[in-house]
């Protein structure tokens, strides 16, 4: 019985059980960030957006209140935080929904996270490695836009 995830052996010899196991599961977002470029290389389309799926992947509904996006750095005439226009939305377990970010033009080195914000005040982000790659993509597009203008 002293392997069992949800009952150990105290060391007076009594049985404890595992109260984290035993509490309710939260909702938890899962987060990913991608671009779609409607557009060739050298100009891009109007259509080209970055998109944030959010997909509930905890055992409770999420309230999702807004959408947004950090910055590093404050700069001149820019908001450390911007929030995009959302109507919030309950997604049940294993729900999903897809909401254009901003358009990859605004996307560089100085946006830290990209992120949805829950009823209870808990922020979920992209993870680091996923927004590096995602500016990494888009420079090296913006590298190949370079290469056929010149």
């Amino acid at each position: 019985m002293a392997d069992s995830p949800r009952r150990r052996d105290h060391p007076d010899g009594r049985a404890r059980l595992n109260v984290g196991l035993l509490l309710p599961q939260r909702g938890r977002l899962k987060l990913e960030a991608t671009a779609s470029y409607a557009g060739p290389p050298p100009f891009g389309a109007p259509q080209d957006r970055i998109w944030l799926t959010i997909t509930n992947v905890g055992g409770k509904p999420v309230h999702v209140v807004w959408v947004g996006w950090g910055l590093r750095e404050a700069v001149a005439g820019e908001r450390v935080r911007s929030v995009v226009p959302f109507e919030a939305k309950k997604l049940d377990p294993e729900a999903q929904i897809s909401v254009p970010v901003f358009e990859p033009a605004h996307l560089h080195r100085n946006v830290a996270w990209i992120g949805a914000r829950e009823t209870r005040g808990r922020l979920f982000k992209v993870t680091a490695m996923k927004m590096r790659r995602l500016i990494r993509d888009r420079e090296r597009r913006m590298h190949q836009t370079s290469e056929y203008t010149s």
